[in-house]
């Protein structure tokens, strides 16, 4: 296999000359850069990418930190990042967590050894000043409303749309919404904001129609009172809805909805709907990594009432 040697020997030119048309450098004259790129061709010369890297101290690398998989909310963030990467000549590595500390610091380590340009973590568990002092080694973006002072920080406005919700719910008569969640109260934000906001005891590990159907059989004693719900997954809330309507319930007269899943579906089964523009979280987060300064922006929601 041919290294750059080979190539300045063939072309009779510096190894200088021939990194700078490697790296399209201006100062090199047409006849010199005709000359190395023939030979380039001829001996079928690949540059060697590690030493490009180490040449240019950077990688176009970013890391995402992502704690769960096949995750629609992180999904859409990390669709956003990615388009805009390589909108801008950048690629990504997905990194999964799986909610280890022992991990996440593990993936801060590529930080520190330049394998990464940035890093950036959707969710975390690792404690606020072990990311503190990996933020000297490079940009990290955390995708939450928190305060680190030398990371930045890009998220949707959660807080803002629970008080809606709850105004909402309380606007329909509803004093007491169940609140279900995917994840738990020791390793979610969110889940902690939802007890915060609502007051009231969340119910933790609701994924499946099954579990939604199971939550309403032990929660919904007949057709007595207003109930609402406010839930991470539609296949949940159609769960509940099945159980609800056999009581006598009806959907959007004395049984409410909200979902955290905006999907046609969704619409379509008449569950209200917020919609974090995660998308637009993560093309945000794109720009948060290249900023001259530490960025901390708030993207809006939007509340769609059936």
């Amino acid at each position: 296999m041919a290294n750059i040697n080979d190539v300045a020997k063939k072309a009779n030119v510096s190894k200088t000359t021939v990194s700078r048309v490697l790296n399209n450098h201006a100062y090199v004259s047409k006849e010199l850069r005709s000359k190395v790129l023939k030979a380039i061709e001829e001996l079928n010369y690949v540059p060697n990418q590690n030493a490009v890297t180490l040449s240019k101290g950077k990688t176009n690398l970013i890391g995402i930190v992502v704690s769960r998989m096949n995750h629609a909310c992180y999904d859409e963030i990390v669709e956003g990042l990615v388009r805009k990467a390589q909108e801008n000549g950048y690629y990504t590595l997905i990194l999964y967590s799986n909610d280890e500390i022992a991990k996440e610091r593990e993936f801060l380590d590529k930080l520190k050894t330049k394998e990464v340009d940035a890093l950036v973590f959707i969710s975390k568990g690792i404690e606020d000043d072990v990311l503190h002092h990996y933020a000297s080694f490079g940009p990290i973006v955390h995708c939450q409303r928190h305060h680190i002072d030398n990371v930045s920080h890009v998220y949707p406005k959660r807080k803002e749309s629970y008080e809606e919700i709850r105004a909402f719910f309380q606007r329909k008569g509803v004093l007491h919404p169940f609140i279900c969640v995917e994840k738990d109260y020791k390793t979610s934000q969110s889940v902690r904001e939802k007890t915060r906001v609502f007051q009231t005891e969340c119910y933790e590990h609701l994924y499946s129609y099954e579990d939604g159907v199971r939550l309403a059989k032990e929660k919904i004693k007949g057709n007595s009172k207003k109930l609402g719900f406010f839930v991470d997954f539609n296949d949940v809330a159609v769960g509940i809805v099945d159980v609800a309507t056999t009581l006598g319930y009806k959907l959007n007269h004395d049984l409410f909805i909200v979902s955290e899943s905006d999907t046609l579906f969704a619409e379509k089964y008449g569950f209200c709907r917020v919609n974090y523009n995660l998308k637009s979280v993560g093309k945000h987060v794109f720009d948060a990594i290249f900023s001259d300064e530490i960025c901390v922006q708030a993207v809006e929601y939007d509340f769609k009432i059936s």
